[in-house]
């Protein structure tokens, strides 16, 4: 059975004033509350599920090693920091790379105008860098948004810092346009998987975006909704 998406930007109030770092801008979001909401005792196994599907073949760095990514991540970082961005210790770690005092230091600046600036309702972000839409990460509530807001911001600034340009500084996009990128994908046909506990994925393929979409398949309540650019 193919499951219509949950989400939709006409469920969604993406708040009018977007926040913005250097070349990182952030839209916050909010969801009205399901009417079926999801296990909460089982929702942490979901979440370290759905984190390890990304570590089947060991851990993230490995699988960037093995897609040939580490070594242009880290040539782009170290020309944002204006420093070599490998270590010693071990060249191709891209997590010793992120903790380079130079790194960390441009990673404050980040940190310094945007952690704060969700508000108690919010419930999801969406990122553009350099004017550019990038990802997005939307919940079912702001309590399980506000859990993971730092580590998405953390990795949401570290791709800015890798991603900085003359032409960093353009305008936000506004409201309407980002509404009609959530919605992109939203009719296209899925693909579902089923996955240990009780949820299921769907996996949505638009023009220019990937989108996932899980579900807590006993009472079919929204968890998260990820949309990637491509």
């Amino acid at each position: 059975m193919t499951h219509q998406p949950v989400y939709s930007s006409g469920m969604m109030q993406i708040l009018t004033q977007p926040f913005t770092a250097r070349n990182l801008t952030a839209w916050f979001v909010s969801v009205p509350p399901a009417k079926e909401t999801p296990n909460y005792t089982v929702l942490e196994e979901i979440m370290q599920n759905q984190a390890g599907l990304l570590h089947e073949t060991g851990n993230v760095n490995e699988l960037l090693i093995e897609w040939g990514l580490v070594m242009e991540e880290q040539d782009k970082l170290g020309k944002s920091i204006g420093v070599d961005a490998t270590c010693q210790e071990s060249p191709s770690s891209l997590q010793l790379s992120y903790e380079k005092k130079e790194t960390v230091a441009a990673l404050e600046e980040y940190l310094a105008s945007l952690e704060a600036a969700p508000s108690p309702e919010v419930s999801g972000v969406v990122w553009a860098i350099n004017g550019k839409l990038s990802h997005a990460d939307i919940y079912s509530t702001p309590a399980l948004f506000g859990k993971v807001w730092k580590k998405l911001l953390r990795a949401a600034a570290f791709e800015a810092i890798g991603e900085r340009s003359e032409q960093e500084n353009k305008l936000p996009r506004d409201v309407a346009e980002v509404s009609a990128w959530i919605e992109e994908a939203a009719a296209a046909a899925s693909q579902e998987e089923n996955l240990p506990p009780r949820t299921k994925l769907s996996t949505r393929q638009g023009k220019t975006q990937l989108r996932f979409e899980t579900h807590d398949t006993a009472v079919f309540a929204p968890i998260h909704l990820s949309i990637l650019a491509q």
